[in-house]
């Protein structure tokens, strides 16, 4: 009779390794300052790294006693630092505080440098209404601050996650991009992406057009150059909304430094090979300077970009008519701020010629600046507007064709008087001054008043540099402020008008709100350029030919002080 063998039991062993380290059959290299594993750490798309850790039962343990918890026995996801365990005597990274939780935290307030410090208990958001959701929504993506400056991009303290917060804190996903691999520049990348780009091309930051996504994602990032733009980007965005100075914030003026430097080196290829790619990538180092930098930084990437078309052999040997037009809408735009002339269009074949405008196009379009087969009262109530505001559009887009029309025989002073009895009769017509005032008359008030700089400015030959005060002007944008950026996205070609108008003034008020005057007026042309560059060429067009005609009348001397007289 055969004697059967009983197996000798043996403990269960210990799981050390993560769940998603078991999954792949790999070994599992826990870090020592905690967090996720090596492994975890460099994949991509992000995974949560879950270590669950089982030690075997003592005998003598009662079911009231609590298993000391392993080092490893923790749950890590989307880079938050937290435990389902109870409390270990291991110690552990400390999970990050938000600005807002920051500022309400005076022990983490002192570890952070004055600069910072000031700036997280001063709200951003204070300088907007509550309704303004922009400046609020990007507020809550902004990433908190390390307390040591870095000493280059590709060095400092950025090591550990434990400084920083946001989804990718935790996680290295830089590896198949030409970046320093630190969690810091997965942040700013990250943030660069879901927030940035966004409100680059979408006037509330939402529904990326699809021309961007088909055309330009891919090249960002595939480009050798863009990446390390981007995180300039995104860190220039996250300094101008904790209201630093971007010329003076030590981390974008080091990543700056590094930009410079790796473009400079990429240029001294063959620039036959090179040109397309540089093109692309300087453009953005001028929307940056133009949105969040300074004007004497401007004017220098603009006539570097005039000297690369002219060695690309011009707009006929770009082959690329996604950054042609990107250019001329970008041209006309730097040209209309600062009502200059055209700067990037020397060697364009088109320059003179009109832009061609489709028969039909969306109601949502339709601009005081362009011809349009229907008239805005006839569209009204597509629009959602009142039948006051939308007489007032109509006066204006007659006035503007008065002057823009290639058919149209007025000389300066039949102009000039035209505006002068449209400025008189919209100074007769009604506004609202309710306290509350419904969204239909907060277009109306809008309208009203952006009609009445107009209308002064081409019948006194005023700049529009000069229309709005300090104080006229606050009061525009606090009205603006009250209708959600989602409502302005539905009738783009009004908003632009608005804009137009009001941005060369930016500089008369408060640094913050010019900024996103300027960068409001440029995002909304885009986001019209996204659905036909032709019809947002032929607006911003019409308005830098009313500049011009201003300028030109001025010169030779035809202002009649008298025009506005009773």
């Amino acid at each position: 009779m055969q004697q059967t063998t009983v197996p000798k039991p043996t403990r269960r062993r210990e799981a050390k390794s993560c769940t998603e380290c078991r999954r792949r059959k790999q070994k599992c290299n826990p870090r020592k300052e905690g967090g996720p594993c090596g492994n975890c750490l460099r994949r991509y798309p992000p995974v949560a790294c879950v270590g669950r850790a089982e030690p075997s039962k003592k005998p003598n343990a009662t079911p009231a006693q609590d298993p000391v918890p392993s080092p490893h026995c923790e749950e890590y996801s989307h880079g938050s630092l937290s435990s389902s365990t109870s409390e270990s005597h291991v110690p552990r990274p400390q999970p990050v505080s938000s600005p807002s939780d920051v500022s309400r935290n005076p022990s983490h307030l002192s570890s952070v440098s004055p600069a910072i410090a000031g700036v997280i208990d001063h709200d951003v958001s204070g300088y907007f209404p509550s309704t303004y959701t922009d400046v609020g929504n990007s507020i809550d993506l902004v990433l908190s601050s390390n307390s040591t400056p870095p000493k280059s991009p590709d060095e400092g303290s950025y090591g550990s996650p434990r400084n920083f917060g946001g989804i990718l804190t935790s996680i290295n996903t830089l590896y198949s991009l030409p970046i320093k691999q630190t969690s810091r520049n997965a942040e700013l990348l990250h943030f660069f992406h879901g927030y940035v780009v966004p409100n680059l091309v979408s006037i509330d930051g939402k529904n990326v057009p699809p021309l961007f996504l088909r055309e330009m994602l891919p090249w960002m990032i595939q480009s050798p150059l863009m990446p390390n733009i981007a995180i300039m980007m995104a860190s220039a965005t996250q300094s101008s909304e904790q209201q630093l100075m971007v010329k003076k914030s030590s981390e974008t003026l080091s990543i700056q430094n590094h930009v410079f430097k790796i473009i400079n080196q990429f240029l001294k290829q063959d620039f036959n090979q090179v040109g397309g790619e540089a093109l692309r990538a300087v453009i953005h180092l001028a929307i940056l300077e133009f949105f969040w930098g300074s004007t004497e930084m401007l004017w220098p990437h603009v006539k570097g970009l005039n000297q690369m078309i002219k060695l690309r052999g011009g707009y006929t040997q770009m082959k690329d008519p996604v950054l042609e037009q990107v250019f001329i809408l970008t041209d006309y735009e730097l040209a209309c701020c600062f009502e200059s002339d055209l700067t990037l269009q020397d060697l364009n074949p088109n320059r003179d010629m009109e832009p061609p405008i489709p028969a039909c196009y969306s109601e949502g379009l339709k601009s005081p600046f362009l011809s349009s087969p229907t008239t805005f009262a006839q569209s009204r109530e597509t629009l959602s507007l009142s039948l006051a505001a939308a007489e007032i559009l109509d006066d204006i887009r007659f006035l503007t064709l008065s002057i823009t029309s290639q058919d149209s025989q007025s000389n300066t002073s039949k102009i000039q008087s035209t505006a002068s009895w449209m400025h008189k009769h919209l100074e007769r017509i009604p506004t609202p001054s309710t306290p509350n005032p419904s969204e239909s008359e907060l277009f109306l008030i809008i309208i009203h008043t952006t009609a009445l700089t107009y209308t002064k400015c081409i019948s006194t030959l005023l700049p529009f540099t000069n229309a709005y005060t300090s104080s006229s002007l606050h009061a525009l944008l606090s009205q603006i402020w009250l209708i959600p950026l989602a409502r302005w996205k539905e009738i783009p070609g009004i908003f632009l008008w608005v804009l137009l108008v009001a941005c060369p003034s930016a500089g008369n008020v408060d640094e913050l709100q010019g900024r996103w005057l300027k960068k409001k007026m440029a995002v909304t042309g885009m986001t019209i350029g996204m659905s036909d560059f032709g019809l947002a060429i032929a607006g911003l067009r019409a308005f830098w030919k009313v500049q011009r005609w201003i300028r030109r009348e001025r010169e030779i001397g035809a202002i009649d002080p008298t025009i506005l007289r009773e």
